[in-house]
This record gives C-alpha cells, structure tokens and sequence, in this order.
C-alpha cells in the first residue's frame, strides 16, 4: 500500500472497529486501483484465489480538498477477508486528496 492508501486504512479502521483485527497485517497489503474514474477505489489482493462480495463493513463520509463530500465504504469477501474499498465522490469526478476526518 501507498502511503496515503495506508492512512486511509488505519483511518477507516479508527472509525470501524471491525477492521482492527487487520491493522497489524497493514504492511502487507497488496491492492490494485479500480476502474473508478480516479475516485480512489482499492481492491484488495489475497494468494487465496477468486473473491466474491461478502457484505459491508460499514462506510463514513468524508470531504475532498475541494470541499465535495465522499463516501467511504469497506467491504469483505465471502471469507470475511477484506475486498474493497470503494471511495464515491458526489460529482464522480476525481479525488483530489481526502481530508481524513468524519463530514459533519
């Protein structure tokens, strides 16, 4: 993971407290961009074979730079092993940088 990908984990994280279980295997995350149109959606890599959607652990709303809300969604596979996270920003349009703390 990228720095600023990582952040957004460990952020994600504080404010899902499902997702502490996988804060200590951060360092080895692999993810892959999603075809998004540059929102900043992660899916994630696992050795394990083919993954399906298993569910949401929950999303938060936070702003770009720009001011424009994002939604922050985390979900798991079937296994319960981390998917994606899937980042919309209201307009679709690219993301600039998150500010990584809850809308208001």
């Amino acid at each position: 993971m990228k720095h600023h990908e990582e952040a957004l984990f460990r952020f994600l994280a504080e404010n899902m407290p499902e997702l502490q279980r996988f804060v200590p295997h951060i360092a080895s995350f692999l993810v892959e961009d999603m075809n998004d149109g540059s929102m900043g959606s992660l899916r994630f890599c696992h050795s394990h074979g083919p993954q399906a959607f298993g569910r949401e652990v929950g999303a938060v709303e936070v702003l770009d730079l720009d001011g424009k809300p994002v939604s922050v969604s985390v979900n798991l596979d079937r296994n319960e092993n981390l998917f994606e996270i899937d980042v919309f920003k209201c307009d679709s349009s690219p993301t600039i940088r998150l500010e990584l703390r809850l809308r208001r």
